[in-house]
């Protein structure tokens, strides 16, 4: 298990060479972060435990989706949101919103928000985009997501267009 925790570490710092040269739109930036963010994950999950290589995609996402959310560190349970809410389908985002609920830290309700403001601004629509960033912007204040590199809130904040 601490093998597993050390690598969501090091996908973290990988963040800043995972981005895109070129700023794009947000949603693609977002999406782009997320699915190598997740599929490397889900990658590592099963070379640490074969047997969750038989399990259908849908059900390996929301399985280890579930387990992030049981770590104590809100970097670790934004992984797990991460993948629930874009790869879950309605039963993962199901368990994103009851999940918010039970925060007991700080920390951990920031690392939420951050995801949550990621999903915002890779809406379709300006208004929620624009919301996202600036949630997102918030959360940045915070001070309490240090695992995203200084270059992914510049992306997201500065550099990404959002929809018009």
């Amino acid at each position: 298990m601490k093998r597993l925790f050390f690598s969501f570490v090091v996908l973290g710092l990988a963040w800043a060479y995972a981005m895109p040269a070129n700023a794009e739109s947000c949603q693609a930036e977002v999406d782009a972060i997320v699915k190598s963010t997740t599929t490397d994950l889900l990658r590592q999950a099963i070379a640490d435990k074969p047997e969750l290589a038989e399990l259908e995609e849908k059900e390996l996402v929301l399985r280890s989706g579930q387990t992030l959310l049981t770590a104590p560190r809100g970097d670790i349970k934004a992984y797990g949101w991460m993948m629930l809410l874009w790869y879950g389908g309605p039963e993962g985002r199901n368990i994103v919103v009851e999940s918010g609920p039970t925060l007991e830290t700080e920390e951990a309700r920031a690392h939420l928000y951050y995801v949550m403001a990621l999903w915002q601004l890779r809406a379709d629509d300006p208004e929620t985009a624009a919301k996202g960033r600036d949630l997102l912007s918030q959360v940045r204040d915070t001070g309490k997501v240090t695992f995203a590199p200084d270059e992914m809130w510049t992306l997201f904040l500065e550099e990404c267009s959002l929809p018009e």
